[in-house]
């Protein structure tokens, strides 16, 4: 059984957090795909180690203890501890730059142990080991509160909502609309959130499109699913999706109906490759 806690941040936090949580548990399998996520996730592990897996199934890397996974344009692998136990902040897109000692590109496509992120930060995992829900959400709270860290940009905020909003939006006009030239905007949104509006917009659409799938068992046809959506073409779809998931729609949508809704991005395996 799962035991799972969450909360928002506190109002100072807010600019940057979504949300923080606990959780502790059995995991579901050795492995786990977790599919592109539009934002960035701080994770203490309080367990044996996780490993990030290559796309031979090989072992990569190794995370005892903290580590912090940027914007990630694919899917990525990892093998569980046998009992799930960690506490986590999920930034915003851009949430994360005013508190990391490393520059928001290097986090993209990456996973890096949290000491070279948030530098101090070895020191919360004896602190936060043995601690219910609250009390390491609030500990973990504290911590980026006594980093102290400006607001976030308001272009970058406002792009980020606009796309938030409507996926497909032309970047080129939303550059115009929020009084910045299409370059510069290119260059202020990797400096904050690591990619490019563009890459940030896929990442965000392919994410909302997971989350609306209708994962009841009704059988609908690919044709049917993604009419409503922004991908032009069933071929254009099926290239995006391959891309993202590693698997084609079939095979997703036959594991995800199985194993249940709340495996839709992060899909447990029982093999990493």
């Amino acid at each position: 059984m799962i035991d799972y806690f969450e909360r928002p941040p506190c109002d100072a936090l807010a600019p940057f957090v979504r949300k923080l949580w606990h959780l502790k548990g059995p995991r579901p399998a050795r492995y786990e795909k977790i599919l592109p996520l539009p934002f960035v996730h701080f994770i203490v592990n309080l367990s044996d180690p996780y490993w990030v897996v290559g796309d031979d199934g090989a072992r990569r890397q190794e995370f005892a203890g903290g580590f912090v996974s940027g914007i990630q344009p694919r899917y990525l692998v990892i093998e569980d501890p046998a009992q799930l136990v960690h506490v986590g902040v999920e930034f915003e897109p851009y949430g994360i730059r005013g508190f990391s000692a490393l520059p928001t590109a290097a986090l993209t496509t990456a996973v890096h142990g949290s000491a070279e992120v948030f530098p101090g930060s070895a020191t919360l995992r004896p602190e936060l080991i043995g601690l219910p829900g609250p009390a390491a959400c609030d500990r973990l709270e504290a911590f980026l509160l006594d980093r102290g860290v400006s607001a976030p940009d308001p272009v970058v905020v406002e792009v980020c909502r606009r796309i938030d909003a409507e996926a497909d939006i032309d970047i080129s006009a939303l550059a115009a609309d929020v009084n910045t030239g299409h370059r510069r905007l290119i260059q202020l949104f990797r400096e904050h959130c690591g990619i490019t509006p563009k890459a940030y917009a896929d990442v965000v659409r392919f994410h909302r499109f997971l989350r609306e799938l209708p994962l009841d068992g009704s059988r609908q046809t690919w044709t049917d699913l993604i009419a409503p959506s922004s991908y032009y073409d069933q071929s254009h779809f099926i290239h995006t999706f391959k891309r993202f998931t590693g698997f084609t729609p079939r095979r997703y949508l036959e594991r995800v109906e199985t194993l249940g809704p709340e495996f839709a991005l992060f899909v447990p395996l029982v093999d990493a490759t």
